[in-house]
């Protein structure tokens, strides 16, 4: 029921003004038809009343309902994580931060980060993070996205730095952006000089050797903490120790605490499964974990009474033809007392018939192709063509091999007459 108060009111203002110029209400037309009788403006008001409270509570409906329809809510950055630090040359770091939407981590399409050097005007470009469980990231789709940051060298300038990080999701709406500051200091690496390690070793002798290196860091507030080396096969492979020095005064060898050379001891047993040249990389790192350019040695490994290749026998033409194009094989059976893993390479040098040679060497090869009939089998092959071949007349085909520590077998000689 309508008030008495409130059928004044409205009678006044029905009185005063037009329902097109009613204030505060919207332009109706609205026809209404009444039997042909007079009604109190009492009745009217009751009348106007029970027809409009509806119809407003409709629009306001409506109105609601449409709000709730085309509402947009975006994606949400928060707990970002970082170094608060960082140290020049100290190698990659990880950056991370978790991204929220009302629609699911589906609906997001993108998460990046950029970073600016304000101090200089620098702005960076911004980065795609991953979710994928690769990249630095550690579990795929838990809303964590990471990435593995290349870090920063010494041609970058220490000082502050502004990390920003946002998420897009795939209506292109975009989260807030999530900045903060860290510092780059400006440390040094620790540096490696003075490398001590034997050339050569022996597979079948069991002594150690001393192998030492210094190492400082220009920082003088900073100190050593570790010094190591890895060791990498001729093949390359490594067995993925990590060998460390140490500067005590005692251990592995180390004579004098303290005075910045780190020492270790080891064995041909250490370069195990391979003979021939080891590569060692040696490492620094300090307090801020700041890790040094790597030192490289080379250690030969081979056994002690070690025998160059021997070669048996060479198959080739007796006579070749200066006017055919043809292709002829040169094959050159060679064996070695360590095993044929030995040979290194095998080779042979041309000489006139003058004696007079280009001081080429030509490498034949045993990997079954090109001629070579069975890999590894000890029988080397090269093509050649004698093809425009001058002078004419008969030529000396000198072989060699040598093995991978360097030992080079007797030469065997061919001679092929080039004619016409």
């Amino acid at each position: 029921m309508i008030s008495r108060t409130e059928k004044e009111k409205f009678i006044k203002i029905i009185e005063e003004s037009s329902f097109s110029d009613m204030p505060n209400l919207p332009q109706l037309s609205l026809k209404i038809q009444y039997p042909e009788m007079k009604m109190s403006r009492g009745k009217l008001v009751s009348k106007f009343f029970s027809f409009i409270i509806p119809i407003a509570s409709i629009f306001i409906l409506g109105l609601s309902g449409c709000s709730g329809k085309h509402k947009i809510t975006n994606p949400e950055i928060y707990n970002a994580m970082y170094p608060d630090t960082l140290y020049r040359n100290a190698g990659p770091f990880y950056v991370e931060v978790s991204v929220r939407d009302p629609q699911g981590l589906d609906d997001i399409e993108s998460v990046e980060y950029k970073i600016d050097f304000p101090a200089v005007g620098t702005i960076g470009n911004w980065t795609s993070l991953t979710d994928t469980g690769s990249g630095g990231d550690s579990t795929a789709g838990d809303g964590r996205y990471a990435w593995l940051v290349s870090g920063f060298t010494d041609q970058d300038s220490a000082g502050q730095y502004k990390m920003s990080f946002r998420a897009t999701d795939r209506g292109n709406h975009q989260s807030n952006v999530l900045e903060d500051w860290f510092n780059v200091s400006a440390n040094h690496i620790p540096v490696l000089s003075d490398l001590n390690a034997p050339d050569t070793m022996y597979s079948d002798f069991p002594e150690s050797s001393l192998i030492a290196i210094y190492a400082m860091d220009p920082d003088p507030d900073d100190q050593i903490s570790e010094v190591w080396f890895e060791i990498f096969r001729p093949d390359g492979s490594t067995n993925e120790q990590k060998y460390t020095m140490l500067d005590d005064g005692f251990s592995g060898g180390d004579s004098i605490a303290g005075d910045g050379r780190y020492s270790l001891r080891i064995s041909s047993a250490e370069m195990d499964q391979q003979l021939g040249n080891f590569q060692l990389l040696f490492y620094a790192k300090n307090n801020h974990e700041v890790v040094s350019e790597p030192l490289k040695a080379f250690i030969h490994i081979m056994p002690s009474n070690n025998e160059p290749p021997v070669l048996l026998s060479v198959a080739a033409p007796d006579t070749l033809s200066s006017s055919s194009p043809d292709t002829s094989y040169l094959i050159l059976e060679v064996t070695d007392p360590q095993g044929l893993n030995d040979i290194d390479s095998v080779w042979f040098q041309s000489f006139r018939p003058n004696g007079s040679s280009n001081g080429n060497r030509y490498y034949l090869h045993d990997d079954g192709v090109d001629g070579d009939q069975t890999a590894g089998d000890g029988a080397f092959t090269i093509g050649i063509t004698s093809y425009g071949a001058s002078p004419l007349g008969l030529w000396r085909f000198e072989f060699w091999a040598r093995d991978i520590h360097g030992a080079v077998s007797d030469s065997l000689d061919k001679y092929i007459r080039i004619v016409e």
